[in-house]
């Protein structure tokens, strides 16, 4: 079923797959979940869209909000998603602490 990825996106926009693929995701072994999840990440701003893919979205956000407040270094944050805005955050983070190392970085008097 995960080697499918499109049929799973189908489900999820369906009127009567989208409840199947909740339980699925809900009732999953904790890397089935990821797994599940990393398929529908990228796919969120339009499941958010659909009728019937909002149900999706929403339980992938529960889920995510979910393992970042039980452990926030978990693998599901944002930045590791792999999609552009999170490789983006990505980038603007690792500027951001640069920023910060170069100016907590005592200058020499010239």
């Amino acid at each position: 079923m995960l080697e499918e990825p499109d049929v799973l996106l189908e489900l999820g926009r369906d009127q009567f797959g989208n409840f199947v693929m909740q339980k699925i995701i809900e009732l999953s072994s904790p890397s089935r979940q990821r797994k599940l999840i990393d398929i529908y990440l990228p796919h969120l701003p339009t499941l958010r869209r659909s009728v019937f893919g909002k149900h999706i979205a929403t339980c992938v956000d529960k889920l995510q909000q979910q393992r970042r407040e039980a452990d926030p270094t978990d693998g599901m944050a944002p930045e590791s998603t792999g999609s552009p805005d999170a490789a983006a955050a990505d980038a603007l983070a690792k500027g951001v602490a640069s920023i910060k190392l170069q100016s907590a970085t005592p200058q020499a008097a010239t």
